[in-house]
């Protein structure tokens, strides 16, 4: 019986320092990730020109790029976001129809 607790909790010690190693690994993969995204942040450049720009003078559009000032407007840098549709859903979603119904007649 001695021998078969000993296999037993030299077993349990290995599997933890496998489960250990993974975890380690996983976070040393997450750290990574967020070292690439914490230099996509810090490095701004224009989706279009590849222009540098300096902080405050970036602009994020819709179809999810940064521009510069020259290609901030949609039609400068050929954007791919629908405008006019997103504009005709905001309308339709926030006037519905007043139907005559619903107003009392005098």
């Amino acid at each position: 019986m001695e021998k078969q607790s000993l296999a037993e909790k030299a077993a349990k010690k290995a599997k933890g320092k496998e489960e250990s190693e993974a975890a380690g690994k996983k976070a040393e993969e997450s750290e990574k990730e967020e070292g690439k995204m914490e230099k996509e942040v810090t490095e701004c450049r224009c989706f279009n020109c590849n222009k540098r720009c300096r902080l405050g003078v970036n602009f994020k559009c819709r179809c999810n790029h940064v521009f510069c000032s020259k290609h901030r407007y949609p039609e400068e840098h050929n954007c791919s976001f629908d405008h006019k549709r997103f504009g005709r859903q905001s309308l339709a979603k926030n006037n519905p129809l007043i139907k005559g119904s619903k107003i009392d007649k005098l």
